[in-house]
C-alpha cells in the first residue's frame, strides 16, 4: 500500500497553485469534478483547476473523514470558497482517489453539488 498525504494535497489545492496540483497526479490520471465531463492528463487537469481558481480568491478545505483502503481513498469534508464576487460558498464534498503503484492519482472523483457555487 502506497502512502499518499492527503494534508499536502489539500494544501496545494487551497494555494491555488494549479500546476503544482497537477503533479499529484500520473501523466495519465483523470478528474471528474461533480457532473462534468472528465478531465485526462496533467495540462487538462492543471486547466480545470485554474479555471475554477479564476472564479474564486479564496479556497479552504476541511476534511473531516478519511479511509485508505490498499490503493483507495475516500475523503469526506467541506470546502469554502470565497468568491471575485465576494459571495461566501460552503460545500460538502466526497472523493474518491485511486493511486497507481507510485502513490500518484491515476482517478480523481469529486462528489459535490455545485449549484449553490453558481448561485451565489
Amino acid at each position: 500500500m502506497t502512502n499518499f498525504d492527503l494534508e499536502q494535497f489539500y494544501r496545494v489545492v487551497d494555494g491555488m497553485e494549479s500546476e503544482a496540483f497537477s503533479k499529484f497526479f500520473a501523466d495519465d490520471g483523470e478528474m471528474v469534478f461533480a457532473n462534468a465531463s472528465p478531465m485526462k492528463g496533467r495540462n487538462a487537469i492543471a486547466q480545470l483547476a485554474q479555471s475554477i481558481y479564476e472564479q474564486i480568491d479564496k479556497i479552504a478545505h476541511d476534511v473531516l473523514n478519511a479511509h485508505q483502503v490498499e490503493n483507495k481513498i475516500y475523503c469526506e469534508g467541506r470546502v469554502h470558497y470565497l468568491k471575485k464576487s465576494g459571495a461566501e460558498v460552503s460545500l460538502g464534498f466526497m472523493t474518491l482517489m485511486d493511486l497507481d503503484p507510485e502513490g500518484l492519482l491515476s482517478s480523481y472523483r469529486v462528489y459535490i453539488d455545485p449549484t449553490p457555487f453558481f448561485q451565489a
